[in-house]
């Protein structure tokens, strides 16, 4: 149960600093670029169906920073976020490329690291600070597949979308082994972070 804690924090914990790390690159006085995209619209939409059950986020973003694996590249995080009664959920998907993201299919079928240009790894997280958090990831012999129909880069969005099953993390036998994830789609700022 330690190591499923340590992996949840570890991809909690990755999404902040790959949004905190663009801090260190901003000016702190003058132009400090665009704060919104050219369509007056901060806010992206990501939803799915997750068992059969809908879900809609309520804040949705996509970030892309260089990639650590392949030079010319980037890892990209698409994720979309809601809370329920204290319990936030959150499906994010990560994807490695070493062209740089672009319209195209990619498989979510990666565990561990992104060393591997042109696939990527999905997961659904639920978590409070009251209880330890809960939460399912794609592995090497089940996944899905992200669809990446359009990056506009002059204004600042990615569209898309998704399916993919993931498994339980951990042996918490009160929630499901497995849980689908289908119908996903995403229209959302698309965001660098250094």
């Amino acid at each position: 149960m330690k190591k499923i804690n340590l992996l949840l924090k570890s991809l909690f914990i990755v999404t902040l600093c790959l949004g905190f790390s663009s801090c260190e690159t901003e000016p702190l006085e003058g132009e400090f670029g665009k704060l919104n995209p050219p369509n007056n619209s901060n806010f992206g939409s990501l939803s799915a169906e997750i068992d059969g059950v809908p879900f809609v986020a309520e804040a949705a973003a996509a970030m892309w920073s260089p990639s650590r694996f392949f030079p010319g590249g980037q890892t990209t995080v698409i994720q979309g976020a809601k809370d329920v009664s204290s319990n936030i959920k959150t499906i994010n998907m990560t994807i490695e490329d070493d062209k740089g993201i672009i319209p195209g299919s990619y498989p979510l079928n990666v565990m561990g690291e992104l060393n591997t240009p042109g696939v990527g790894m999905g997961a659904y997280t639920i978590s409070d600070l009251a209880t330890e958090a809960q939460g399912w990831l794609t592995g090497e012999m089940i996944g899905g597949t992200l669809t990446i129909t359009e990056v506009d880069r002059a204004n600042e969005r990615i569209k898309g979308t998704f399916e993919f099953d993931a498994e339980r993390l951990g042996d918490d036998n009160t929630i499901p082994a497995m849980i689908s994830i289908t119908k996903g789609k995403f229209d959302m700022p698309l965001l660098e972070v250094h």
